[in-house]
Order: structure tokens, then sequence, then C-alpha cells
């Protein structure tokens, strides 16, 4: 007899499987399935399928940014900082199909929760971008500014129409905008923190 899965278990799976296809296409059963559990099992998780995807999200949203701060406490300069902070949403999110990326816009308690997450990434890193002692307001860049202009990027980047005129994936926008950004800082933020 197969032991059951814990909590972290089941919802490691769950990422994997959301991640992959979403979720608002897959009834329940199907859910159960994928998981080899029964719904009683996923009901003790949450309530219902959108709850359970709302679990799920929280879940990896939070440990994007618990990886991001314990990767930049171990960099020295702004251009490794920035990569690291950024890093983790992009390792994270990498195998993210357009269908998952659909549901969290049409599902308002994800929007708010991925909206909430950005906010909060974008103010982070531009205190990473302020905090550096670097010359980027000499230059005449804002940090606050290039740290929006960084998550609008990423925001445009989910989109699968958008990907699809480019012939970029989400992967390679990141790549893209990593070059940009690392070239920015390579010429105006050089000092050691």
């Amino acid at each position: 007899m197969r032991q059951k899965r814990t909590e972290k278990e089941l919802l490691d799976a769950l990422e994997k499987l959301f991640l992959a296809n979403g979720f608002s296409a897959m009834p329940m059963s199907q859910i159960a399935a994928s998981l080899s559990c029964s719904y009683r099992r996923l009901y003790q998780i949450s309530d219902n399928k959108s709850a359970l995807f709302e679990a799920v999200l929280t879940r990896l949203l939070q440990r994007i940014i618990c990886e991001a701060e314990a990767a930049i406490a171990t960099k020295s300069t702004l251009r490794e900082r920035v990569a690291a902070y950024l890093e983790p949403g992009l390792r994270a999110l990498r195998d993210a199909s357009p269908d998952f990326f659909d549901d969290i816009e049409n599902l308002p308690n994800a929007r708010a929760l991925l909206d909430r997450h950005q906010a909060r990434r974008i103010e982070r890193l531009s205190e990473l971008l302020e905090d550096s002692g670097s010359s980027l307001r000499h230059a005449g860049v804002d940090p606050q500014y290039l740290s929006r202009m960084t998550f609008e990027i990423v925001k445009i980047a989910r989109n699968k129409e958008v990907q699809d005129r480019s012939g970029m994936s989400f992967e390679e926008w990141h790549a893209g905008l990593y070059k940009v950004l690392d070239l920015l800082l390579s010429n105006y933020a050089e000092n050691k923190l």
C-alpha cells in the first residue's frame, strides 16, 4: 500500500502540475488522478479548486522572495546582487505554461496575489539599486523607474501572444533583460557594497 503523501509533497506536486497546465481546464477528478490522491485529500488542503490554486501560488511566491533575499546576502557587487535577486523568479517560473499565467489573470484573488508580490519585488529591487552607493542617479537613472520597467518587461514577457510575435520564449525574454540590466549596471554601478 502506498504511503500517504505529506501536505508539502502534495503542494510540490500541485505546483508542478499547475505550472505545466494551469488549473482552470482541469476538473478536480483529473487533478486528484494526476496526483494519485483522493478528492478528500485535496479538500483537506483547500475548500475548492480556486483556493487550491491560490494556496500553491502563495507558496510559490513566498519561496521566490525567501530565495531572492538569501541569494543577495552572499553577493558583493550591485550587478551580482541584482542578478541574484531576479534569478529565483526566473527559475521558479521557467517552465510555467501560458495557461498558468492566463489562470492568474482570470482569477481575481490570484491576480491580486501576484500584483502584491510584484509590488514587493519592485520596491526591494529599488532599495537594492538605491542602497548600492552606485552612480545610477548621477547618470540620470531613477532606481524606482528602472525597477518598475524591469517588472513590466517581465509582465509583458508572460503574454503568449507577445512570445509568439517576438519568437522569444519567457526564458529568452528574461535572458535579454538580464543582459540589458547587466550592461547598464556595469557602466554605472561598479561600486562594491
